[in-house]
C-alpha cells in the first residue's frame, strides 16, 4: 500500500516538482519514511525520532537545511502533508489500537508541524473467519475511531482518518472521519 500510494503520487504532478536544499542539491517533494521533528519513546525506553510513512515536504522549508543531515536536527522541515498507513490492526481475538495511537500521535503532535495529516486505516474482513467472533468487533471500528477523533478535537484540526474495509470480494466500506473533511480525500 505504501509503494502503490508513493507510485501514484510520484508519477503525478508531485513527481515533477523539485525543491532545492540548503546544500544546493534538488529533491523530490514526496518522501517515504520521512523523519518527524519530535522524538518518541521506543520499546527500549530511549527516545528516537519517528517516521511518517509518506510525507510531502514544503519546498520553501527545504531550502533552509538538508533533511538528511543531523544538524540542525530537521528543525525546519515541516511537512505540508504526512500520511500514516495501517492494515488489520486487530488481533485474532481483540481490537488493538497501539499502532493507530502511535500514528495518530505523530500526525497530531504540534511539534511535528504537519499542515495536513492523513491516517489511512485498512481492514480486510476476509482475514477473519466468520466464527472467530471478530466480525462484530470490526463492525464497531468506524464508531470507535469517530469517538476517538471527537474526544481529541483540539488535536485533530489538521487530520483526516480514512477507514477502508474490504467486506468480501467485490464489496467495500469507505468512511472519512470526520465526514466534513471528505473533500480532503477527493
Amino acid at each position: 500500500m505504501h509503494a502503490y500510494l508513493y507510485h501514484e503520487l510520484i508519477t503525478g504532478r508531485l513527481g515533477t516538482e523539485r525543491a532545492v536544499t540548503s546544500l544546493g542539491d534538488t529533491t523530490v517533494l514526496v518522501h517515504r519514511e520521512y523523519p518527524t521533528l519530535n522524538k518518541y519513546p521506543s520499546e527500549s525506553g530511549k527516545a528516537t525520532r519517528g517516521h511518517f510513512d509518506l510525507a510531502v515536504i514544503d519546498p520553501a522549508e527545504a531550502s533552509k537545511s538538508h533533511w538528511r543531515r543531523q544538524q540542525p536536527l530537521y528543525a525546519t522541515h515541516k511537512p505540508k502533508v504526512a500520511v500514516e498507513i495501517g492494515l488489520n490492526e486487530i488481533g485474532t481475538t481483540k481490537f488493538n489500537l497501539a499502532h493507530y495511537n502511535k500514528d495518530f500521535t505523530r500526525l497530531t503532535d504540534p511539534e511535528n508541524s504537519v499542515e495536513r495529516g492523513y491516517l489511512l486505516f485498512f481492514v480486510r474482513r476476509e482475514d477473519f473467519l466468520n466464527n472467530s467472533g471478530m466480525h462484530p468487533v470490526i463492525n464497531e471500528i468506524p464508531s470507535i475511531l469517530s469517538q476517538m477523533c471527537e474526544q481529541e478535537q483540539d488535536r485533530t484540526g489538521n487530520l483526516v482518518v480514512v477507514y477502508a474495509e474490504c467486506k468480501k470480494s467485490g464489496t467495500k466500506l469507505l468512511r472519512v472521519i470526520p465526514e466534513s473533511r471528505a473533500p480532503w480525500v477527493g
